[in-house]
């Protein structure tokens, strides 16, 4: 598969069908660039987020939609194996909590220019919506009884893309450890090298290869998760870490 051709763009979904609903709707309305939408749901509990799902489907966005019967910590390697005939020289990783703006040139469409331009770029994501931060000291009036540890991390008060400074649109910054893990844009010949993992440990590798990694300052999203301290007050951050926990040991990643 050629540059030119549909590029795969890998969605894992579970759970909030108000975050998936948003992410798909933007999705479907402001990605421009040639692509195949293949959406793989974790097993949800939650019945109304098939309904969105089937909603989607019927308007025709999907390539193939996987309804899985476990929650599974290997399901993006597990979706990249089932479609691997789709995969050219690039494809995508995005979580149901992302929501994309609608741009020209599309987010697809920039982030595929920055990869042309580096070629030894491995890894790219996109910049972060500041605004949906949730202000801690506004947080803490609403729910005064909730323990330290989980407002924080409920709110992600301790993220760096709360103080990522201002770029130029066409930078791609290198402030972080990795480029945060929600919407990625990756070179299949860097993953070759580097296979998947957690964000983190996945741009550590990618670094170990020869490979660059980065976010676009020029694409910007929404991170809905952002506000599940109002939207789904009763997420387990717990349950969250746990999960990307065991994703790292099932890809050779001991904490």
């Amino acid at each position: 598969m050629s540059e030119s051709e549909a590029v795969p763009v890998f969605i894992l979904s579970y759970n909030r069908p108000l975050y998936l609903w948003a992410c798909l709707d933007s999705l479907w309305r402001y990605t421009r660039h040639p692509c195949r939408f293949i959406l793989a749901d974790n097993n949800s509990p939650d019945a109304q987020t098939r309904e969105v799902i089937e909603g989607f489907e019927r308007r025709g966005m999907f390539h193939a939609v996987h309804y899985c019967t476990e929650n599974s910590p290997g399901r993006v390697p597990w979706m990249l194996e089932q479609h691997q005939d789709l995969i050219g020289d690039f494809y995508c990783l995005i979580e149901s909590d992302v929501s994309v703006f609608d741009t020209a040139p599309c987010w697809l469409e920039r982030m595929m220019n920055h990869m042309r331009r580096h070629p030894t770029l491995g890894m790219l994501g996109s910049l972060v919506d500041k605004s949906d931060f949730v202000d801690y000291d506004a947080a803490r009036k609403l729910e005064p009884e909730l323990p330290e540890a989980d407002l924080v991390d409920l709110i992600k008060n301790r993220s760096p893309e709360r103080n990522i400074a201002e770029q130029g649109p066409d930078d791609l910054i290198t402030d972080f450890n990795n480029p945060p893990g929600r919407l990625l844009l990756m070179r299949t010949a860097a993953v070759a090298q580097a296979p998947y993992t957690s964000d983190y440990h996945w741009s550590q590798r990618m670094k170990a290869a020869g490979y660059t990694t980065a976010t676009a300052a020029d694409v910007l999203h929404r991170h809905l998760s952002l506000q599940n301290f109002y939207d789904y007050r009763d997420y387990d951050t717990r349950h969250r870490n746990a999960y990307f926990r065991s994703m790292r040991e099932q890809t050779g990643i001991k904490d």
